[in-house]
């Protein structure tokens, strides 16, 4: 958000998980994340927040005004369409068997390496493939790479 605007300026805040539980980020993400929010939230006019929850951390730990904080739900376009075909994706990465996808970035709080090691106790499952996509950003960090190859 820019420091300065002629015009009124609407700011959408998906979480501010850094201010909640500050141990799950490195110290200077989390101070980076704090201040740019922290300002975004007082300047602008009003808030969008895309649940509840969210809406309320704003509230408490900035000190907004209630009315400035609006949720508006996240959505999808039913008639998005890929651009490639399934097949298409499945070659490109190498993906010959069914999978199980996780999308999204990799942080401590969720549990990764237990979700790695479930999927290793599943032997009922073997004909599926585990596809993880994502930034690792955990803190602290876990060597993902080490434990995939302990268990495989």
């Amino acid at each position: 958000m820019p420091y300065f605007s002629p015009v009124k300026t609407v700011v959408t805040i998906h979480d501010i998980t850094y201010e909640v539980n500050p141990e799950w980020f490195h110290p200077k993400e989390r101070l980076k994340m704090q201040k740019t929010t922290r300002i975004a939230a007082r300047r602008a006019n009003m808030i969008i927040a895309d649940s509840e929850s969210t809406r309320r951390d704003i509230i408490r730990y900035y000190k907004i005004a209630p009315e400035k904080v609006k949720v508006i739900y996240l959505g999808h376009d039913p008639n998005f369409k890929s651009i490639r075909s399934k097949s298409d994706i499945k070659h490109k990465h190498g993906i010959k068997k069914k999978f199980i996808l996780y999308v999204g970035s990799i942080f401590s709080r969720r549990n990764i390496p237990v979700l790695i090691r479930a999927f290793e106790k599943m032997r009922e499952i073997k004909h599926c493939q585990l596809m993880l996509i994502g930034e690792d950003r955990a803190y602290p960090p876990f060597d993902l790479k080490g434990l995939i190859d302990e268990l495989f």
